[in-house]
């Protein structure tokens, strides 16, 4: 019976040691903040929200930053749309104005065609697999005046809660 009571004690003693994932986050968010304040002495954490799961999402994808991202064909097409259709207003002929007015609009039906598709691919998405915890945090920390300011910022974390994956 002693032997179990203290394999027990045992037990409780090494899960009381290792730190909740809760703890590790707040601790991960402290070295950020010293890092990233004006006055980090100031810091005042004032709330931190449950930690949630993250899971992937569509936007996270190669393909969404090939068709949709700030260098994706989505963007291209918008772009070579809108450059052609000012080419046309200093076009010399009435030819190279229907031309490059043609190509303009050939670019915006490629760029209505994307938007359509958008949405149909976010909502279904597959590929939605855990990868980290997230937590927002409500604070006070004096900035670069000298006035104390209230924030808010969301933290995302790996699986292991070992680093910080982003931060907004």
């Amino acid at each position: 019976m002693k032997k179990v009571v203290l394999v027990a004690l045992m037990v409780v003693g090494l899960l009381g040691c290792s730190s909740s994932k809760e703890e590790k986050a707040k601790k991960l968010i402290k070295e950020y903040m010293m890092e990233n304040l004006k006055d980090p002495s100031s810091y005042q954490p004032v709330s931190f929200s449950k930690m949630d799961s993250v899971y992937s999402s569509y936007l996270e994808t190669e393909e969404y930053e090939k068709l949709y991202g700030k260098n994706g064909l989505q963007s291209i097409f918008k772009m070579k749309s809108m450059e052609f259709e000012a080419q046309s207003s200093v076009a010399e002929t009435k030819k190279e104005t229907v031309r490059l007015l043609d190509s303009a609009l050939y670019y915006s039906k490629k760029y209505d065609e994307l938007e359509s598709v958008y949405s149909e691919k976010v909502n279904s998405y597959q590929g939605k697999e855990f990868i980290g915890w997230s937590l927002n945090l409500k604070y006070r920390a004096k900035n670069s005046f000298g006035g104390l300011d209230f924030g808010e910022k969301y933290f995302r974390f790996d699986k292991d809660v070992t680093k910080i994956t982003y931060s907004d």
